[in-house]
């Protein structure tokens, strides 16, 4: 599991798409590399909320979460996004779990102790464009 996390933050970092239609297509391919390597590892696709936002900008999306399993949240951001995070919070609003680079790929992953309710934010803390958040489980 470790290994397909590495291997996507390595895919987004070192590959860089050539867009000349625009910024929409580039994000679009990104996030579908993402879906196949995350298909691959077994995991299934539960949602994808994508937008522009500017720099400091952010998206908050509720989400079920099922006991038991695990899931991944995956952002990725156009060139134009320098630094996109990804921060699950409780029902309560605690923060649950975080994603901790600067980079135009945001993941983090948790396995809920309950279900129940959580909040997935999306941001982009440096840069601005289009972004796609993916969700997904196993």
């Amino acid at each position: 599991m470790k290994k397909s996390l590495l291997f996507i933050m390595g895919l987004f970092l070192t590959f860089s798409v050539s867009v000349s239609a625009n910024s929409i297509d580039e994000v679009k391919y990104k996030a579908a590399k993402a879906i196949s390597i995350l298909k691959a590892d077994g995991y299934h696709i539960k949602s994808a909320k994508a937008g522009y936002l500017n720099e400091k900008g952010y998206k908050t999306f509720s989400i079920t979460l099922y006991k038991g399993n695990t899931y991944q949240f995956i952002g990725v951001g156009d060139s134009n996004v320098k630094d996109l995070d990804v921060k699950i919070y409780d029902e309560n609003w605690h923060l649950v779990e975080k994603d901790t680079d600067s980079s135009s790929v945001s993941i983090a992953m948790i396995t809920p102790k309950w279900t129940g309710t959580f909040y997935v934010k999306t941001k982009i803390y440096r840069g601005h464009g289009y972004w796609v958040q993916l969700s997904a489980w196993k």
